[in-house]
């Protein structure tokens, strides 16, 4: 093991697959019992669980992207900056997404934001470069790929988020100008990834991507029917 890799930790390489596994079950797990739960009735309950949904998604992340040396580390502190601190910039100026506020189902923050906004970010970045670096393109190609998977995740969420306790935009109405940032913040994202080149569990950030997707598909149909 090498001076970089031992800096934080990182499962031994004979329990990998066995946690890549029991991940995967937690993911699908989690995430179908919530649509259960959803749909028997519970939908106001299970979103006030949103915080502990996110702290499990960062936890599963550092096992299995993996996230165990300390650019990778750094890389992702600051994914979670830039992510945060835009979000600081729209709420309370209205310059970046639009006009709109965060309600109460993604915990404490500062200055209007929840913290786990800029976790959320954070994550939904390594995941998306996950999935695009198993196309076999350019490295520009799949950094926009990885971009734009994370605004058709946010489009997805943006018609239930108000109705899930997330966020609201002024009017109701969601301005394009939101998808656009999405898109710019995205992409240093994704290219500060792409500088620190990680050895990535492609399938650990298929089926979270694929769960968060399908969940929001779900909700839509469902929510919006």
């Amino acid at each position: 093991m090498s001076a970089e890799s031992s800096l934080l930790f990182q499962v031994p390489e004979r329990y990998r697959r066995a946690v890549s596994t029991l991940s995967v079950f937690v993911v699908w797990l989690t995430y179908g019992s919530v649509m259960i739960g959803m749909a028997s009735g519970y939908t106001d309950w299970f979103m006030t669980k949103t915080p502990w949904n996110q702290l499990l998604c960062f936890l599963l992340l550092v096992l299995n992207f993996p996230i165990n040396t300390r650019p990778l580390a750094i890389c992702f502190v600051v994914c979670f900056a830039i992510g945060f601190c835009a979000e600081l910039i729209g709420v309370n100026t209205g310059l970046l997404f639009g006009v709109y506020h965060y309600l109460p189902n993604f915990g404490p923050g500062m200055g209007g934001v929840p913290y786990l906004i800029g976790t959320n970010w954070a994550v939904l970045g390594f995941i998306a470069f996950g999935v695009s670096a198993t196309l076999k393109l350019t490295a520009r190609s799949r950094m926009v790929i990885a971009a734009l998977l994370m605004v058709a995740l946010d489009a997805l969420m943006e018609p239930v988020a108000a109705q899930f306790g997330f966020w609201q935009f002024a009017g109701n109405e969601v301005p394009i100008w939101n998808y656009v940032c999405w898109f710019l913040v995205a992409l240093p994202m994704q290219y500060l990834l792409l500088r620190v080149k990680p050895v990535i569990n492609n399938r650990f950030c298929m089926h979270l991507l694929s769960a968060n997707f399908i969940f929001f598909l779900w909700s839509n149909v469902v929510h919006q029917s």
